[in-house]
């Protein structure tokens, strides 16, 4: 019987772990893709200035 409690509160003890770093991972990737937007629209804006410049000179 004390086996059997050890296994399943270590299995709970997995399922909640898993559960917490699959959530971490989903907030890390949804700050990856915010920063990655951002960068890629400051590029752009960047990128359209030089355009700009080049086409006046």
């Amino acid at each position: 019987m004390r086996w059997r409690l050890a296994g399943a509160l270590g299995a709970q003890f997995q399922q909640i772990k898993a559960d917490h770093d699959f959530t971490e991972q989903e907030l890390q990737l949804k700050s990856d893709l915010e920063l990655t937007k951002s960068i890629h629209e400051m590029t752009k804006e960047l990128h359209r200035r030089l355009i700009e410049e080049a086409d006046r000179k």
